[in-house]
């Protein structure tokens, strides 16, 4: 596991197919009993430094990282995915959240949350 800080992200789009619907499914569990998370998103974003598109995990919590979560995710990952695979978690701020909402659709959301209220008035 390694922290990097990547102050300017793009959020392109979400990342979507069987085996992230399945993933999706498993972090839903694993947010059932954590209040603090928000909304989160599984997206295709850009990095400044980074050329290619990059896929994270992207979630936002009233509590900001949370390395217990982290781990969790990490595992339900390597249960799913090949050794070489990762997954990059990121912790959204409030605005980069509304910027993941413009382009994609939240896999989680805490009922009543503007963001994903929002996003339902607009579909």
């Amino acid at each position: 596991m390694e922290k990097r800080d990547e102050p300017d992200v793009r959020f392109i789009g979400e990342q979507d197919g069987t085996p992230e619907r399945e993933l999706k499914a498993e972090f839903c569990q694993l947010f059932a009993d954590r209040p603090h998370i928000r909304s989160a998103y599984l997206a295709q974003v850009a990095f400044v430094d980074s050329e290619p598109t990059e896929v994270v995990f992207a979630v936002q919590s009233t509590t900001g990282d949370d390395l217990e979560l982290v781990r969790a995710i990490c595992e339900c990952f390597a249960q799913r995915f090949r050794r070489d695979a990762h997954l990059d978690i990121m912790f959204m701020t409030a605005e980069q959240a509304i910027d993941a909402a413009a382009v994609c659709k939240a896999f989680y959301c805490v009922p009543g949350h503007e963001i994903c209220t929002q996003r339902k008035t607009d579909e």
